[in-house]
């Protein structure tokens, strides 16, 4: 029996085997930072990285986060922003619509179910609220699916358009529903460990600017009776916040720093993934993909 291939792992291994990956990923954490440029840089370079690897060209990253060497990295980094930003758009307002049909009737309800003893409607009118959570969550990582999909369909076609036809998306994502399954699971497992692991550092941090603001102002609280327009000791409270607004910003470039590396590791994982449908015999956008033609392929 044929194993299935670890698509994450997979492009894990092509990102860290990579020649500049981790100065890479904080250049991109950095650009992170700058509004819609910064995303549209990540990704033109991430998915025009993907599309080569679905074309089968295994290559390590390319040298250069500006190079452009292709001449479509801003228009590619900017289709795939678009896609990007209508699928978020879409979870965004059904939870808002959720939330009005549903919410609105939960809250108004509850104290009513509760004053007149019927408990089980009391509860179920304040559970519609998580029920409203999970659906958007679900809603959320559907369409991440087809965000990620589309985007190595807009870096192949080179159109904006072969990102959001979904009807071929939906096609490519039956026929390997393990394969993208696992990708979503592993991207969603990444993410949430970043997440953790930067609450962590940030808690660490406070504490321990929490424990040596104490002692340096528990030490120096009789400094302003020697100075006295407490100059010195002003100077020494701009000195420790200043260290530590520097110290929170570098943990928070480092988390967008990993969370840039998780988005080249995804883009890999789906154009490795995008392989497998013989990327070499399609033909237009709109065109039957090969398996739909040759149930064999």
């Amino acid at each position: 029996m044929n194993e299935r291939p670890n698509y994450m792992k997979l492009a894990w291994d092509d990102v860290r085997h990579s020649q500049g990956w981790r100065s890479k990923s904080l250049i991109f954490g950095l650009l992170s930072f700058v509004p819609v440029f910064g995303p549209m840089v990540l990704y033109g370079y991430s998915y025009g990285w993907a599309r080569d690897v679905a074309w089968g060209v295994r290559e390590p990253l390319p040298r250069r986060v500006f190079g452009n060497e292709d001449g479509r990295l801003y228009s590619r980094g900017f289709y795939v922003f678009v896609l990007f930003f209508v699928c978020g758009l879409i979870p965004m307002v059904a939870s808002s619509l959720l939330a009005g049909i549903t919410g609105m009737h939960g809250v108004a309800f509850l104290g009513f179910w509760q004053g007149h003893g019927m408990m089980p409607l009391a509860w179920f009118s304040s559970s519609i609220g998580l029920v409203t959570f999970v659906l958007t969550i679900a809603l959320s990582l559907a369409v991440f699916l087809f965000a990620v999909v589309g985007s190595v369909r807009i870096a192949l076609y080179d159109r904006m358009s072969a990102g959001f036809q979904f009807g071929k998306i939906w096609a490519m994502i039956r026929r390997d529903t393990h394969g993208i399954m696992g990708i979503l699971g592993r991207t969603v497992l990444a993410i949430a460990l970043i997440i953790v692991a930067s609450c962590v550092v940030f808690l660490l941090v406070a504490l321990l600017a929490a424990l040596f603001g104490a002692i340096l102002f528990g030490g120096l609280s009789g400094l302003s009776h020697y100075d006295s327009h407490g100059i010195g000791f002003m100077l020494l409270v701009m000195a420790f916040v200043g260290i530590m607004l520097l110290a929170f910003a570098a943990v928070g470039v480092l988390c967008a720093a990993a969370s840039s590396c998780v988005a080249l590791v995804v883009a890999r994982a789906a154009g490795l993934w995008v392989y497998q449908f013989d990327v070499a015999s399609w033909r237009g956008q709109d065109d039957p993909l090969p398996f739909e033609t040759d149930p064999r392929v």
